[in-house]
C-alpha cells in the first residue's frame, strides 16, 4: 500500500489538481481510496474524524520542453544548408541561423538525448524561422529522425518525414510553425542518441517563398514520468 496522504477531517488540497475517485472503502473510522487520478484543479473534503489513505495515484502527463538552437545544427556535407549571422538594423539584434535555398533541397542535423524522466511518449516539434522575403508566402519544413541505442549502427535510414507548413510575416518577424509529431521507425529506448534532420521541401505546393528561409531553432515537447530519475 502506497500511502499518499493521510488527514483527519478538514480539506485535502491537491496542489492545483483534483482527485477523481475510482474506488473507496471505509472501515474502523478510516476512509481508503483504492485508486485516484489527478485532474486539473480543486480539493477534496474529508469528513471530520476520518483519515484518508490513497493506495495509488495516476497523474496527468507533465509536459517539458527542450530548445534546440540553430547553432547546434550541423549542415550536411552532402546537400548541406548554409550558415550565417544576421544583425537587424534598428537595435542590432543578432541571430545565428541555418539558411535553406528556395531552389535546392538542403539539410541540417542535430543530435540530442532526452532526460531519464521522459515517459516514452510521443515527441513533438515546432520550427522557429525567419525570412527576408516581404510578400506573404509559405514554406514547408521536413523533419526526419532516427534513434540509436548502445552498440547500434549510427548511420540508419531516416524515418518517415513529418511536414510542417507555415506562412511568413514581414522580414522582421519571428515565425513559429504549429506543433507536429516527430516520427521514429523503431521504439526509442531511454538514453538513446536521437538524430533530427530538417530540410526545406521546395517541391511542396505550400513552399512558395522565393528566397532563402532561415532556421532559428526547434522547440521539442515531451512527456515526463512522475517517477524519480534513475541513478548512475
Amino acid at each position: 500500500m502506497k500511502k499518499i496522504a493521510a488527514f483527519v477531517g478538514g480539506m485535502l488540497a491537491c496542489a492545483a489538481v483534483a482527485l477523481l475517485v475510482v474506488g473507496w472503502s471505509m472501515g474502523g473510522g478510516a476512509l481508503t481510496f483504492n485508486s485516484a487520478t489527478f485532474s486539473t484543479s480543486g480539493s477534496l473534503n474529508i469528513p471530520t474524524g476520518q483519515s484518508v489513505t490513497i493506495n495509488s495515484v495516476d497523474a496527468l502527463t507533465r509536459l517539458r520542453h527542450m530548445w534546440l538552437d540553430s547553432g547546434a545544427f550541423v549542415p550536411q556535407t552532402t546537400s548541406g544548408a548554409g550558415t550565417s549571422t544576421y544583425e537587424f538594423a534598428d537595435y542590432y539584434t543578432m541571430n545565428d541561423q541555418i539558411d535553406f535555398s528556395a531552389t535546392e533541397t538542403e539539410f541540417a542535423q542535430v543530435r540530442f538525448t532526452l532526460p531519464p524522466e521522459w515517459n516514452s511518449g510521443p515527441i513533438k516539434a515546432k520550427v522557429y524561422w525567419r525570412t527576408l522575403w516581404t510578400a506573404e508566402s509559405g514554406v514547408a519544413w521536413g523533419l526526419q529522425a532516427h534513434a540509436v541505442s548502445n552498440a547500434d549502427t549510427i548511420d540508419l535510414e531516416w524515418a518517415e518525414t513529418t511536414i510542417c507548413t507555415d506562412v511568413n510575416g514581414t522580414e522582421k518577424t519571428l515565425n513559429i510553425t504549429a506543433a507536429a509529431t516527430v516520427t521514429f521507425d523503431t521504439p526509442i529506448v531511454k538514453n538513446d542518441a536521437l538524430y533530427l534532420r530538417i530540410y526545406r521541401e521546395v517541391t511542396n505546393a505550400a513552399d512558395v517563398i522565393e528566397s532563402d528561409v532561415s532556421l532559428l531553432g526547434v522547440l521539442i515537447q515531451y512527456g515526463e514520468s512522475p517517477v524519480v530519475s534513475e541513478t548512475w
